[in-house]
């Protein structure tokens, strides 16, 4: 089916609190890990006598503004829930730091459904682009996937001279579909 270069669209534009909390579920989704283990109340690093954290602001390298606030904010909750960390708010006191950046939040049309009798309004009547494909006319997006890109990295904040400064780093990437409201 070809449809007439001069056809209805309708833009499904999501609103900004909307996708703030998704990237919060987000974030939240991908602390859960994906394996199984034995909860303890300590981390692997209490044997060294690291027992108290601080969670240097993370920087943000992407165009949503805030979403490094959100990302910080879900990653301070996560580990409270955890308890294996005392969180402090003071980064001379803290034994290790946590620092990182957000590289990538952002979140495109992932299911689209065409729609029927649709009545032209003052911005119908033309295709638009939404980065990555041209949405057929009279299509409107019936669910999004987001997609979340982070580096996180955890620094002794008193390293001995025989001890390496960072303890861990990692990069990930986390996708999740949501639907449109």
């Amino acid at each position: 089916m070809t449809l007439p270069p001069e056809s209805n669209v309708v833009e499904n534009k999501m609103h900004p609190l909307s996708f703030l909390f998704f990237l919060l579920t987000l974030w939240m989704s991908s602390l859960a890990g994906c394996g199984y283990t034995f909860q303890t109340s300590r981390h692997s690093y209490s044997s060294e006598g690291l027992e108290t954290i601080y969670i240097k602001n993370l920087s943000n390298g992407t165009n949503q503004p805030g979403v490094e606030g959100i990302v910080h904010r879900s990653l301070l909750r996560a580990l409270l829930a955890r308890g294996r960390w005392k969180v402090i708010t003071s980064e001379a006191n803290a034994d290790v730091i946590l620092t990182g950046n957000v590289q990538t939040a952002s979140f495109a049309p992932d299911y689209l459904q065409q729609i029927q009798n649709l009545q032209p309004g003052p911005n119908l009547g033309r295709l638009f682009s939404n980065g990555v494909a041209n949405i057929p006319a009279n299509t409107v997006a019936q669910s999004y996937k987001g997609i979340l890109t982070c580096y996180l990295r955890l620094m002794r904040n008193h390293p001995k001279p025989d001890q390496n400064l960072v303890l861990w780093s990692n990069s990930f990437t986390q996708y999740k579909n949501f639907p449109s409201a």
